[in-house]
């Protein structure tokens, strides 16, 4: 694991520079409010993200699918259902990606569902994969080494951010635990409020808020035998080009949406495993 300097020698006086951790994307908003609070002066300080602070040996990607197509091409015989997928790169492409993304999850190939032939092909083929080496597995290993060595650096700060990667958040989780945390600016939230003495009135404000907007949107009926006339009559009335769709029997696309809201907001491994389940992921 290597850490860049964290400071700098002004007239033999080592001082050590104030490291903030946050995503690429608020690199600038951040140095630029620290400047602002500081009458324009911004010293001694730096922008950095986790990954950049994290320093693991990389895996050139098409050495790793030279070698996946390689072990496939050997076993064939193993896999007839997907054999003829073995010479699309691609593929192979699919399979070592997530095969990454379950080393950092700690998901392994037995974990994965098997209900069908094909679903226990991809498990053999999976466990292949996540035979290789590449960076995330030593990430994995060593994440809690990350940890204390990034927490016990001099000066260093979490900015508050959106991480999409499971693994990432689930560190910056952890170092928000042990670290000073910086509080964002607060921004003002406009909101418009509407008030309706009656329905009638209620979805015409709708339908001149769809007029200045000219957006298309979805409107939800809470009570569609009842609104859907009146809704009806002022769109027609506006101009307003609409459809209506009414379900009466569940849908499996609300499931997916929840899998994937739960493994969004949680990151956890279980819920990655429900929305597979769900099948959620068409590739």
């Amino acid at each position: 694991m290597h850490f860049p300097s964290k400071c700098i020698v002004s007239g033999g006086i080592i001082v050590f520079m104030k490291t903030i951790v946050c995503a690429e994307y608020q690199k600038e908003p951040v140095l630029r409010t620290m400047a602002e609070k500081n009458n324009g002066l911004l010293t001694d300080v730096r922008v950095k993200s986790l990954r950049n602070l994290i320093d693991t040996e990389s895996f050139d990607s098409v050495v790793l699918q030279l070698q996946l197509a390689k072990l496939l091409q050997r076993q064939k015989d193993c896999f007839p259902i997907y054999a003829d997928m073995f010479a699309y790169p691609a593929f192979i492409g699919e399979i070592l990606s997530f095969a990454r993304e379950c080393a950092l999850y700690d998901v392994q190939p037995d974990d994965l569902p098997a209900g069908n032939s094909m679903q226990r092909e991809l498990k053999g083929i999976l466990g292949q994969a996540i035979s290789l080496d590449y960076s995330e597995k030593e990430l994995y290993r060593d994440r809690q080494k990350y940890i204390e060595r990034i927490a016990g650096m001099e000066k260093i700060a979490i900015y508050p951010q959106f991480e999409k990667d499971p693994f990432m958040h689930r560190m910056l989780k952890d170092l928000e635990k042990r670290c000073e945390c910086i509080e964002p600016p607060t921004h003002a939230v406009p909101r418009k409020l509407r008030y309706a003495l009656n329905m009638r009135q209620e979805i015409e404000a709708i339908a001149q808020d769809i007029c200045l907007k000219e957006e298309t949107c979805n409107v939800v009926l809470t009570a569609p035998s009842a609104q859907f006339p009146v809704l009806a009559q002022v769109f027609e009335r506006y101009g307003i080009p609409f459809s209506s769709t009414h379900e009466n029997h569940p849908l499996h696309l609300p499931k997916i949406f929840a899998a994937l809201v739960r493994l969004g907001l949680e990151k956890d491994p279980a819920y990655l495993l429900d929305a597979i389940r769900m099948d959620a992921f068409q590739v």
